[in-house]
């Protein structure tokens, strides 16, 4: 109900005809649009503790594969000071939110850059969903290895196995763990690949330690 309000309060149908149009005469990529809430799954959930993000989040996207972002607060505005959550629109103004307890937000996280800003005292707590134009992610996959690529093959196998990837109960296939680069979420995790000079954020590109 909380993704249809926003869907409808913030006209955003207008976005989803945009994007079946771009599929229709541009061949743009089905997993980079913006569907109706009811087409979308979950590509990932966070539990956001600020302890270790004292200096706040830089400027970011969650990805193309990101239709819709909810951010959800568990810590009041008067528990602590700064932390706000900002957002830029596409002319680089921007709009800084800091959202009461149990209140939630929902943008664009994955064509839209966002971050928060310095945390100066107290505590911050939120807890973070992004959804997609594919079906949930299965419990215990990392954010770098869900891509719609994987996604499929995932489905893929399920169905080839004889268990139904719907439910996720009786599938035991393994998701993969390697991102849209060829990375192992493994390797990453052991140090043995940096962030690419780029300035893309949240993408698990890498390059290998020589």
């Amino acid at each position: 109900r909380v993704m249809e309000l926003a869907y409808q309060t913030a006209g955003w149908e207008q976005i989803s005809i945009r994007d079946e149009m771009r599929m229709e005469f541009e061949s743009e990529e089905r997993a980079e649009t913006h569907p109706h809430p009811r087409e979308l799954g979950f590509r990932a959930s966070e539990h956001l503790n600020y302890k270790d993000f004292a200096e706040g989040l830089a400027d970011h996207q969650d990805g193309p594969d990101t239709a819709y972002t909810v951010n959800y607060a568990f810590s009041d505005a008067s528990e602590y000071e700064g932390g706000y959550l900002y957002l830029l629109d596409s002319e680089n103004n921007r709009s800084e939110i800091k959202p009461e307890k149990y209140s939630c937000l929902v943008f664009l996280g994955g064509h839209t850059v966002h971050g928060v800003t310095e945390i100066r005292s107290g505590h911050r707590e939120a807890f973070s969903t992004e959804t997609w134009y594919n079906p949930d992610i299965p419990v215990g996959t990392t954010l770098w290895s869900s891509t719609p690529s994987a996604m499929e093959e995932y489905i893929l196998k399920c169905n080839e196995d004889g268990h139904d990837w719907v439910d996720g109960t009786g599938c035991g296939v393994p998701f993969s763990s390697l991102t849209k680069w060829g990375v192992s979420v493994d390797d990453n995790r052991l140090g043995k690949y940096e962030n690419d000079d780029d300035g893309e954020e949240g993408t698990g590109k890498k390059r290998k330690k020589s």
